[in-house]
């Protein structure tokens, strides 16, 4: 039996890419896999951990069990490694590890890309937009309470 695909091209750090992916793909493989982008990780395995994040057209996306085909023709997808250097993720980051060190390091990507995501809308400091970014993401080593700390800052 033929195992159906999907196409679509993305655009990625300012590059329009043709992607496939099998039925049994999710966002999370071809990005990692066909994509490089290393960032993204498969941490809780249902989307509440917020390790496999991007942004999909500007908009805050769990890319474990999204499917390819569920994104628009041309989506642009901006992953930690477009924006790492932003002074914006820098910032949160700093913040987060100097108040309260991670261990493993698996949602540190996923704040970088929050910080920025909520800066772009205008709304850094906003404590329901933060509680909003973090109803998606998770420090599993300290919690959500140092993420909120990191983006109100």
């Amino acid at each position: 039996m033929a195992t159906s695909t999907s196409g679509r091209t993305l655009v990625i750090a300012g590059k329009s890419r043709a992607f496939s992916a099998s039925a049994e793909e999710d966002l999370l493989a071809v990005l990692r896999k066909k994509a490089g982008l290393k960032s993204l990780l498969r941490g809780c395995k249902n989307g509440r951990c917020g390790a496999c994040r991007v942004l999909v057209d500007e908009a805050l996306t769990r890319t474990c069990g999204t499917r390819l085909e569920s994104l628009p023709e041309g989506a642009i997808v901006t992953a930690y490694e477009e924006i790492a250097k932003d002074p914006n993720a820098i910032h949160a980051i700093a913040i987060f590890e100097g108040s309260r060190p991670s261990r493993c390091h698996l949602c540190v990507p996923a704040l970088g890309l929050a910080a920025v995501h909520l800066v772009r809308l205008g709304k850094r400091g906003d404590r329901a937009a933060v509680d909003e970014v973090l109803e998606g993401a998770a420090c599993m080593c300290t919690g959500r309470a140092s993420l909120r700390e990191a983006l109100l800052k």
